[in-house]
């Protein structure tokens, strides 16, 4: 299994999507149309649905980059890590839905896994 070199964790997540997009932070403008996995909006609404997932990153480099509010789960923490070793771990397809499904895959275990976890625990006491 390959393992990130490292984890950076962004304040915001301003910051951590200029680094995806690879500009300066301080160009992005909350009204700005952008286009991101196929859909126009603005910052601002994409925004608005991070912070309803509660966390986001991506993997470059060997480097998991990510921001997350601190109510995160620990499940969901979880899972979020899991999808981006999936990125990191496997073959990496050029088709971006191939690859997303893989990562997605490695979350799906996760949280099956958490979910036996769970279950025996339970069973013991």
């Amino acid at each position: 299994m390959r393992k990130p070199e490292s984890l950076i964790r962004y304040k915001t997540f301003k910051d951590l999507f200029a680094t995806y997009m690879c500009v300066p932070p301080q160009i992005i403008n909350p009204n700005d149309n952008i286009s991101f996995n196929g859909v126009e909006q603005t910052f601002k609404d994409l925004e608005k649905q991070i912070r309803k997932q509660r966390v986001w990153g991506f993997v470059r480099d060997e480097v998991i980059h990510y921001w997350m509010l601190e109510s995160l789960s620990f499940k969901a923490l979880a899972m979020f890590l899991s999808h981006e070793l999936g990125h990191l771990n496997g073959h990496h397809y050029a088709d971006s839905k191939k690859e997303e499904a893989k990562a997605i895959n490695y979350e799906e275990i996760t949280q099956y896994s958490i979910e036996l976890a769970n279950k025996i625990k339970r069973r013991k006491k």
